[in-house]
């Protein structure tokens, strides 16, 4: 047993008792949320007369609530040597421990695991980074083979892992690397068939569809809407890119020229207007508020046609606008 971490521990625990603790003085529902281990025994690590559930607390806030990502892992590595079965589960919850990092310290999986240190974290980063180099040697002209996607499955590959700075997965890096080259629709089909998360938000606030928009929204009309196509697809969903905006909104700032001088080209706002027309018929909200704090920033689609008084968006806006309140009154009736 480790005599400075269970000293440590406990003086801190009794500590922030005393000042209150209301992280943990929650009801049931919502410390489900704070506590890493709540699913499972956790080991009574400390002495026999106190409970796990306070060993599973003094956990959580050593480990997620520590100035530093390098204090927090720290701990979870004094914590493994505590015991045999400490080590154990540790090790075994050794990506949802990375996770927990990356959130609570707002890092990346990558930079989470590498602090980390362990033998099995720096495993799991050693894995990834193959698999992120196997989708770059790929990105441009080929697919991944049935045999690359077996070894994927068997080493198991986490497709949502995010890498450095920008916090990316392999899904949001190959459409950044589309934004230079040509993207290779193959591997986005093979990442998103396989489990990739289209709704992983980067450090940017950038998502899978936010980002096929922005780089495609001039050129490969349908590669845009494979992303709507997908079921877990939010339509209205709000990110911060930039500022608050729904892809409603994003649709429509694209529709404007950067040079107040020139105009759009007619083909190229042709396919934007289409964008807008096919966003607005899957149920996009055309009235959608996007609060902000920001003076002066239009936060409704509405809003955001009339600052650049584009007349043609205003009225397909104010169209959507009425289907809506038309069809709201005819399930009112019904």
């Amino acid at each position: 047993m480790n005599r400075n971490l269970l000293t440590f521990s406990i003086v801190l625990f009794v500590t922030t008792s005393i000042q209150g603790m209301d992280k943990f003085n929650k009801p049931d529902t919502e410390l489900c949320e704070v506590q890493f281990f709540q699913h499972m025994p956790f080991p009574r690590i400390f002495d026999e007369n106190i409970p796990s559930e306070i060993s599973a607390k003094v956990f959580d806030l050593l480990c997620f609530a520590s100035p530093t990502l390098c204090d927090g892992a720290r701990c979870i590595n004094h914590f493994s040597g505590v015991s045999k079965s400490m080590n154990i589960l540790i090790k075994d919850n050794t990506i949802p421990l990375i996770k927990k990092l990356s959130d609570a310290y707002e890092c990346s999986h990558e930079y989470a695991a590498r602090v980390l240190q362990t033998k099995t974290a720096s495993k799991i980063v050693l894995k990834q980074l193959g698999f992120a180099a196997m989708c770059a040697s790929n990105n441009s002209y080929s697919c991944i083979s049935p045999q690359d996607s077996l070894h994927i499955k068997k080493s198991k590959i986490d497709l949502n892992f995010t890498y450095g700075k920008k916090r990316a997965t392999q899904l949001i890096s190959v459409l950044d690397y589309a934004t230079m080259h040509a993207v290779n629709p193959y591997i986005v089909e093979w990442l998103i068939a396989n489990g990739a998360d289209i709704n992983v938000v980067d450090r940017n606030g950038s998502t899978a569809p936010f980002i096929a928009l922005d780089t495609f929204y001039n050129s490969d009309k349908q590669f845009i809407e494979y992303f709507w196509d997908h079921p877990s697809f939010n339509i209205n969903d709000i990110k911060w890119y930039g500022r608050k905006k729904t892809l409603l909104m994003q649709i429509i700032s694209l529709l404007q020229s950067r040079n107040p001088n020139q105009s759009v080209h007619e083909g190229k706002r042709s396919i934007r207007l289409g964008l807008l027309h096919n966003l607005l018929a899957r149920g996009a909200d055309p009235e959608l508020e996007c609060k902000t704090k920001r003076p002066n920033i239009p936060t409704t689609p509405l809003a955001l046609a009339e600052q650049f008084n584009d007349q043609e968006v205003i009225d397909i806006i104010k169209d959507a606008i009425a289907k809506k309140h038309a069809q709201a009154k005819k399930d009112l009736i019904s």
